[in-house]
């Protein structure tokens, strides 16, 4: 998986992530898409 910067996780960008990887907001709090479009 590839690292993403997005600077601040909002709520709206959660909703719009589709790529699977990992999508960091640039203070430690990290969202991870998986291969089949699950968020965590």
């Amino acid at each position: 998986m590839e690292a993403h910067g997005m600077g601040k996780l909002t709520a709206t960008a959660v909703k719009a992530a589709r790529e699977p990887g990992r999508y960091g907001d640039g203070d430690g709090l990290w969202l991870v898409i998986g291969k089949n479009g699950g968020k965590s």
